[in-house]
């Protein structure tokens, strides 16, 4: 049996929801839940609703996830999602925030710039990074001080835009992502 079945049947054995997803949205909504609910008892507490609001392209704040109730079940994380979606930036607004600190739209900043501004604006929201998290960040990115410790900040908004969007394929749609030229996991 391949991955993809096993997956398959772990969704579908382990989440009732009572009906069967109407939307692609909602049925990414029942696959993320599966994920979330590790111990298979159709409920998920404050972190695992996170990570299920993340996964649908929600971007919660600390202060938000430490508002979100203790635990719930699909119906209760589904209906919080609806009324709490929040549609994603779109890319000129963000684009224009980076703008401040690149006069000559180079496309980058430098690395230190951003991670003051993460440290100051972030406090003033009770969300400001760690400086583990900046470091963090600082890895992911391949900042090399060496080199002007430049930040590519386009880079990083094409990835962002993409990664807001929920997953409305792979699994949903049957299509399970393949490598090219592969017949499956």
């Amino acid at each position: 049996m391949c991955i993809r079945d096993r997956y398959q049947r772990r969704v579908r054995g382990k989440l009732n929801v009572g009906k069967m997803a109407t939307t692609p949205e909602e049925a990414e909504a029942v696959r993320a839940f599966a994920i979330c609910d590790t111990n298979g008892d159709q409920k998920i507490d404050r972190a695992q609703l996170a990570f299920f609001l993340r996964a649908l392209g929600q971007n919660p704040t600390q202060n938000e996830v430490n508002e979100l109730p203790a635990e719930v079940d699909f119906a209760a994380a589904w209906k919080y999602y609806q009324e709490h979606k929040k549609e994603p930036l779109d890319v000129s607004v963000l684009e224009d925030l980076f703008s401040v600190w690149d006069k000559d739209r180079t496309g980058e900043i430098k690395f230190d710039d951003l991670a003051q501004c993460l440290k100051i604006f972030g406090r003033l929201s009770n969300d400001a990074f760690t400086q583990e998290e900046i470091d963090h960040l600082k890895t992911e990115a391949q900042i090399d001080d060496n080199a002007g410790g430049m930040f590519n900040y386009q880079e990083f908004l094409n990835l962002m835009v993409q990664t807001q969007k929920p997953h409305e394929t792979g699994a949903v749609d049957g299509a399970w992502p393949k490598a090219a030229g592969s017949s499956g996991y």
